[in-house]
């Protein structure tokens, strides 16, 4: 059986205290990497490590949240 993991994304999710500076984030400009990003990588890789084969991203059309074909390109490494 191959399991899938929807991606978090800012917003789209209960609060979390490890999301939340991601979403805070999201109002500021520079500052270097996305923390948006950086949390959905260390979900994503704790989620291949337990078995999960699979990554769903959600396209939303309101919201602050990436491009989803961008944002898979940049998870993809």
């Amino acid at each position: 059986m191959r399991l899938g993991i929807w991606c978090p994304a800012p917003r789209s999710m209960r609060p979390d205290a490890k999301a939340q500076p991601a979403i805070d984030g999201l109002t500021r400009h520079g500052g270097g990497v996305d923390k948006n990003y950086l949390y959905a990588v260390d979900t994503l890789q704790r989620a291949e490590q337990l078995g999960f084969e699979i990554t769903l991203i959600a396209q939303r059309f309101l919201g602050t949240d990436l491009d989803p074909w961008i944002f898979a390109s940049a998870l993809a490494t």
